[in-house]
């Protein structure tokens, strides 16, 4: 396993040297479904015998001293004088129980792995990296826009910092000032370039005054502080509410129980009203607290607009004035399918703890996630004075480390000990919801019958195909396509993907027999077996619109996905692809396998584009009804 590493070919955030560019070696793994790669000693040697970059490695001998040296380098975002993501730290699955499982917490702590068996992952800095992706995802949303209505609203998510603020506004100048000077960014061209210019930019005398106003004016880069409470006169202390914007399975309320116990907050929590209108009770209980405490947690998602602006008015009268902090969970920076998963993935690990929401067999939860994924409005700038953006993906552990830093910084309290969190954090797994719901009542098996099993690829395809087609190379038919099944598109009718999915065995097709096998494996594989996906290539006519699965391969080290992968018929292959679009509501999807199958057959038969780059997902297989 290799890549190429080529600014001159494609560029990604960070530059790379003349001296290190070409092909870099990652791994060289055993051709067999269990997951078996060789050591880094043999990577070295076996680089320089076939002309490969070889991997710079070091070697320490436990998770204390990889987190020691890691967090060294993470002030810099350099290792040996060079800029880098983060990270890859290759170890392996201990043998025997590990100190969770030992203490009882078997259930949340048990690898999925082999023991023995390698295991792999990644620490990655936040800057500058993460600042420089920012700034290259800012201006692909900006030169993405058709120009006509409302401009793009960037993710808040992304403007965590000043410089990256300050970014936005300098490149929407420069993209009006003179778009082609922006050619082929789309394509990764002049992405370092771009960045360049702002920093000189940024030396100037208004470069350094817009940098100096945006710093003071939002605070500091894990906290932003947005607005200013007018009516609180000079000296006078304010009282502060923090409100979790969320989603169910973020992990607000188990934040809030550790927060509560490091700080001494108040804490309600509107899941505990039982009332047939819980809204105005909470919204009391949330007052009625702040009579004795300065800081209150508001635990509800928060994730409508209205549920913030109603909590705002039905504390504007108090005195001394109530702020809001919001941790706010974002949602806009990864694939809606990314947070389902993550967030089912956590219902259904804590059972029957929680007061309404609980899993069933006929996974009612999930459905629930996905109609607040759909109505989830993003937090904007005014609605609260400050934020603390928080990552859906992190662990508990990241997740209130990042909570602390922000309340410690916005509210100005010090900052617990480690012990203290240590606390924390054995209280919040030990939390209990005061009232739990009764198990949903199982319905008639016909009803949750799968009607057929797919892989979801974790990635958003409509942004995907998108970029692709807005730009300048992009014929003139695939471009009527996706405007036509844009404007055709309506919550009714979904002409472009939302939920996107790759059939893989539909109970249509089951009177064959390798169609039935096929059911069956999918039927009996472990629900947390995770493949990679590649897609390379979009597919159309002028009627559907498809991106065609290049490769599947297991996940590393999943022996499951590997056993299924290796069972997985050409002929099924040949057929995998996502439904991105269909130009109306008369096409049926089913056109887009048939498309895709004629390109397998006679790939001249059929248009196709290339992606501006390969696209490579998570997946998992999941039966399902619509």
């Amino acid at each position: 396993m290799s890549q190429l590493c080529d600014d001159s070919f494609e560029e990604h955030v960070l530059p790379i040297a003349t001296d290190k560019t070409g092909l870099h070696l990652h791994g060289v793994n055993t051709s067999q479904p269990a997951f078996h790669t060789q050591q880094p000693d043999f990577l070295q040697t076996f680089a320089k015998e076939w002309g490969l970059i070889p991997t710079a490695y070091l070697t320490l001998n436990s998770v204390a001293e990889v987190r020691k040296f890691t967090e060294e380098c993470a002030k810099t975002g350099s290792w040996n004088g060079e800029a880098i993501e983060g990270f890859v730290v290759r170890t392996h699955v201990k043998r025997g129980q590990s100190q969770n499982e030992q203490q009882g917490d078997a259930r949340r702590s048990a690898p999925p792995y082999p023991e023995g068996s390698g295991l792999f992952f990644k620490v990655k800095f936040d800057e500058p990296y993460m600042m420089y992706r920012d700034f290259r995802e800012i201006t692909k949303s900006l030169l993405g826009s058709s120009g006509k209505g409302d401009p793009p609203k960037v993710p808040q998510s992304k403007l965590r910092l000043p410089e990256t603020r300050v970014y936005k506004l300098w490149v929407e100048a420069e993209i009006k000032r003179d778009r082609k000077q922006f050619n082929g960014f789309t394509q990764n061209h002049g992405i370092i370039a771009t960045r360049d210019r702002f920093f000189a930019w940024l030396e100037t005398a208004e470069g350094k005054a817009a940098l100096a106003a945006e710093r003071e004016k939002k605070g500091s880069a894990m906290a932003v502080k947005t607005t200013e409470t007018k009516s609180e006169a000079p000296g006078q202390p304010s009282k502060w509410v923090i409100v979790p914007v969320a989603i169910p399975g973020s992990g607000k309320t188990v934040i809030a129980v550790a927060l509560t116990h490091l700080f001494g907050f108040a804490h309600t929590q509107s899941d505990d009203v039982k009332a047939k209108r819980p809204a105005p009770v909470f919204l009391s209980n949330v007052a009625k607290l702040l009579e004795k405490n300065d800081v209150v947690i508001a635990d509800k998602n928060n994730h409508l607009r209205q549920h913030r602006s109603g909590l705002r008015h039905a504390l504007a009268n108090i005195q001394p004035p109530v702020k809001l902090l919001a941790l706010n969970w974002t949602t806009a920076n990864l694939p809606t399918s990314t947070v389902h998963r993550v967030c089912a993935d956590r219902i259904a690990a804590r059972g029957e703890n929680h007061q309404s929401l609980i899993p069933g067999e006929n996974r009612a939860h999930e459905d629930v996630l996905w109609r607040f994924l759909k109505d989830a409005d993003p937090l904007e700038e005014d609605e609260v004075d400050a934020s603390v953006e928080m990552d859906i993906e992190e662990g508990f552990e990241e997740a209130l480390a990042r909570a602390i830093e922000g309340v410690v910084d916005v509210l100005g309290l010090p900052r617990p000990s480690q012990e203290k969190i240590g606390e924390a954090l054995g209280k919040a797994k030990a939390y209990q919801a005061s009232t739990k719901a009764a198990a949903p009542p199982a319905k008639k098996e016909k009803e949750f019958k799968p009607r057929y099993y797919a892989l979801l690829p974790e990635a958003d395809f409509a942004a995907v195909a998108e970029r692709r087609i807005l730009a300048e190379d992009a014929p003139t038919e695939l471009k009527e396509l996706w405007e036509s099944a844009r404007a055709n598109s309506d919550e009714k009718n979904v002409l472009v993907v939302d939920r996107p999915h790759v059939t893989l065995v539909h109970e249509k097709g089951l009177s064959a027999p390798e169609e039935q096998a096929l059911w069956d494996r999918c039927a009996a594989l472990s629900p947390s077996a995770t493949f990679r996906l590649r897609f390379d290539t979009l597919a159309y006519d002028g009627r559907v619109l498809a991106a065609v699965v290049g490769d599947v391969l297991p996940s590393a080290e999943d022996e499951a996905a590997g056993a299924f992968v290796q069972e997985l018929p050409q002929s099924v292959r040949k057929r995998l692809h996502v439904t991105v679009a269909r130009r109306n509501a008369s096409i049926m999807p089913v056109e887009a396998k048939a498309l895709v199958e004629k390109w397998r057959k006679d790939p001249g038969s059929v248009k196709t584009i290339a992606l501006a780059e390969p696209v490579d997902v998570l997946a998992r297989v999941k039966g399902l009804v619509k």
